[in-house]
């Protein structure tokens, strides 16, 4: 072979391996990075909803324990309302599965608080602070401030719950016949109160919702704890 055509067969061979990447290779390529994009995007966005969904349920979570807090102390507190005569009122004036209205003792006097969901599902707690007015400036009868004192302790609370919020059990532990009342002779047999109070910060974001149960004993009305 002359020089010539050596130089030749070697240019030949240099334009063959320069040629590129052929259409089918790059259709092939192109088909590769979608299907790996596709499932890297569907990856991110799974794990995205699950951050979020576990960021909803923890505000959840604090939102309930915060409410849950508030109301146990104030329950455990619970106590019967003496007057004057030596005679006494009961520690609940008004229950039902939504609300309860009692008397508290966190000091030299009562005081009254009550606990209610209201029309936008917060938990509302409101306190009438009292003062004696006997012999004493601590000594019964007692009397209460006009207007009371309000803060929402939680929020987010779902509508159509299976289990109340309240649930109003005797000395043994068991739930009381009429669970809506405000006379005497049924709010004076609660010794428990059952509470299961539930929260969904955020139903849009598909996170479950939070719930706290707690069965709160009264002491003062001679019921220990369990």
């Amino acid at each position: 072979m002359t020089v010539l055509a050596k130089i030749r067969a070697w240019f030949g061979r240099a334009h063959r391996d320069t040629r590129g990447v052929t259409m089918a290779e790059t259709m092939v390529t192109v088909l590769i990075l979608g299907i790996v994009g596709t499932a890297l995007v569907s990856t991110v966005v799974v794990e995205a909803k699950a951050l979020v969904r576990e960021q909803t349920k923890g505000t959840s979570l604090d939102i309930a324990r915060i409410g849950m807090n508030r109301m146990g102390k104030a329950v455990r507190a619970g106590t019967q309302l003496i007057k004057s005569d030596g005679s006494t009122d009961a520690a609940f004036t008004s229950i039902a599965p939504e609300s309860v209205t009692m008397y508290v003792s966190f000091g030299p006097t009562p005081t009254k608080m009550s606990f209610a969901v209201n029309a936008n599902r917060e938990l509302v707690e409101q306190v009438w602070t009292s003062t004696g007015t006997g012999t004493a400036a601590d000594q019964p009868p007692y009397t209460f401030v006009n207007t009371p004192r309000t803060t929402v302790i939680a929020s987010k609370i779902p509508t159509g719950l299976a289990t109340p919020l309240f649930k109003y059990l005797d000395a043994d532990g068991v739930a009381l016949a009429t669970q809506t009342s405000s006379s005497s002779s049924v709010t004076a047999l609660v010794r428990q109160v059952d509470v299961s109070l539930v929260v969904n910060s955020d139903p849009s974001k598909g996170a479950p919702s939070v719930t706290l149960n707690q069965t709160i004993v009264l002491p003062n009305l001679g019921v220990l704890k369990r």
